[in-house]
């Protein structure tokens, strides 16, 4: 519940607290699928305020909690804010690895029924 009323918030481009409360939120929380949406939440306010930086930050750890847990990740927002934060070169490596490791799914044709 408390996730849906930060993300509303969110949508309303609400005030400077919300980067605390969503920082609360992310530290409290122990659901790893919790943690990540709440991450991702703050990375894209961080985004839009244009922190960087910050949101540089954040990303890594929500992939570091997902590669914790389980999960697969695609580092494409990482790449993306190491480019906007001038690490060009990071970021043109994290996108070569990042390529390499995608699984190429053939396509399958639907059959005329």
């Amino acid at each position: 519940m408390r996730y849906w009323q930060l993300y509303l918030a969110a949508l309303d481009g609400a005030g400077d607290d919300l980067v605390e409360q969503l920082t609360e939120a992310w530290e409290r929380t122990r659901a790893w699928r919790h943690r990540r949406d709440l991450g991702r939440l703050l990375c894209d306010v961080l985004e839009a305020r244009g922190d960087y930086v910050g949101a540089l930050e954040l990303a890594l750890k929500v992939d570091e909690v997902e590669r914790d847990a389980g999960a697969e990740t695609v580092p494409a927002r990482i790449a993306c804010l190491l480019a906007r934060t001038g690490r060009l070169a990071e970021a043109a490596a994290t996108y070569i690895v990042e390529e390499r490791e995608l699984v190429r799914y053939p396509l399958r044709r639907r059959q005329s029924v």
